[in-house]
């Protein structure tokens, strides 16, 4: 079962219709489900736009998938920042968006191909606690 969770914008809504069995779109979610959903699926599917003049771009998302410690693919640019930082967590892979790329990806998943490793010293450096108390140093500071 695939499940798509958050809107989806009028420009691939057509991706969507009709469903192929197995395939579940369910729009906007609370924040709480949708952190619910990330704890609990076997694979976080990450999409990143290919924007050039832009690499350094960055999705929130990931930070949630970190926490979530479950198996990410991203599909997006392979050589930018945030592609580095899907690697550096072993949580996951990253491959650019060429569909026989990404049916690979899939299906060495489903084959169980790979190997999920988390790399637990560079993941902490996410955790909220982690960061609120690193932020409170700062301001103790001025």
């Amino acid at each position: 079962m695939a499940r798509f969770l958050g809107r989806v914008d009028d420009d691939s809504v057509h991706f969507f219709d009709p469903l192929p069995a197995g395939v579940e779109v369910h729009g906007f979610r609370p924040h709480g489900e949708v952190c619910h959903q990330m704890a609990s699926a076997d694979l976080n599917l990450l999409l990143l736009e290919q924007v050039e003049k832009a690499p350094w771009l960055f999705t929130g998302k990931v930070f949630e998938y970190f926490g979530a410690g479950r198996p990410i693919l991203m599909i997006g640019p392979p050589d930018c920042p945030l592609a580095d930082m899907v690697r550096e967590s072993g949580l996951g892979r990253v491959c650019s968006n060429e569909s026989a790329l990404i049916a690979r990806e899939l299906t060495d998943y489903l084959e169980g191909k790979w190997t999920v490793q988390p790399n637990r010293e560079f993941l902490a450096r996410f955790d909220v606690r982690r960061q609120t108390a690193k932020l409170a140093e700062i301001f103790a500071k001025l």
